[in-house]
This record gives C-alpha cells, sequence and structure tokens, in this order.
C-alpha cells in the first residue's frame, strides 16, 4: 500500500440504555439523550468540514443508529455505512485492522465502535498514551498514515 495520507474519523456510540436495559448488550438502543448527543457529534463533524466517504460500524444497535445518525446529518447514501460484525465491543488492533482494509478504497473513512478498543485506538494512532477516554458520543479526527 502506499503512503498517502488518510484521514480517520473516530467516534464511540452515543449513550446508550443501561444498566436498566432488559436484553442483550447488543440489541441496547440509544437513549433519548444519546439521540441528541449522536446529532450534536454529526453536527459538530460537518461543521468541522469532514465528509467521509465510508462509515464503518459495529452492528449493534447503538453503533449503528449513531452512524445513521451521521450519515444523515452528513448527507451520505445508505451504502456509506458498512457494518462489520468484528467491530462489536473491539480491541483497538482488531479496529485498525478494519481501518487499513477500508483505507484500500476510501482516503477518509469514519469508524464508529465501543470502549475501550476506540479509545485504546485513539491513544494508538495520537501517539498520546494520556489521551482520555471517549465519553459516549465524542470522536477525534486523526491522520492516518498507511505504510
Amino acid at each position: 500500500m502506499n503512503a498517502r495520507q488518510r484521514h480517520a474519523i473516530l467516534v464511540r456510540h452515543a449513550h446508550a440504555e443501561w444498566p436498566t436495559y432488559v436484553g442483550a448488550d447488543f440489541d441496547r438502543p440509544l437513549t433519548p439523550q444519546g439521540l441528541g448527543d449522536a446529532a450534536s457529534t454529526a453536527a459538530a463533524i460537518r461543521d468541522a468540514a469532514h465528509r467521509p466517504e465510508l462509515l464503518l460500524t459495529s452492528p449493534a444497535r447503538r453503533t449503528l443508529q449513531t452512524a445513521q445518525i451521521i450519515a444523515t446529518t452528513l448527507d451520505l447514501p445508505d451504502s456509506a455505512i458498512r457494518q462489520v460484525d468484528a467491530l462489536f465491543n473491539a480491541a483497538a488492533a482488531a479496529l485498525d485492522a478494519e481501518l487499513r482494509r477500508a483505507f484500500a478504497t476510501a482516503d477518509t473513512v469514519l469508524l464508529v465502535a465501543h470502549n475501550p478498543g476506540i479509545s485504546e485506538l485513539a491513544r494508538m494512532l495520537t501517539n498520546d498514551p494520556t489521551f482520555a477516554a471517549f465519553l459516549p458520543g465524542h470522536w477525534l479526527h486523526t491522520a492516518y498514515r498507511c505504510d
């Protein structure tokens, strides 16, 4: 792969039902606060003039809802969202591997995932071991070098 510059936008899913949700962790939806926070996150990404070509997301309900809100706000087609089973509660190394695969077809990729993996990936990509853990709905844009 060549060394051209790519851009990653890392997003932790917005606030989801917890701990009162009855059901599988995979199925937890965003709360009303989470829906609003996802909309605010999407607006901030739009206002920062970031336009991903591809949105990778865990297929968990809360991450998919967050990705759909972002795609709608950025006026991206549904086809821009790619659900990847391996992203569900994935560690940083697995998230990074999926980003690398995605960069084969896109220069700017937005990744919606879960903690602690998404925060670990942010620490790794920024080379900042003190980078604070993402709160629900937090995001980071960073350059990504594929060598």
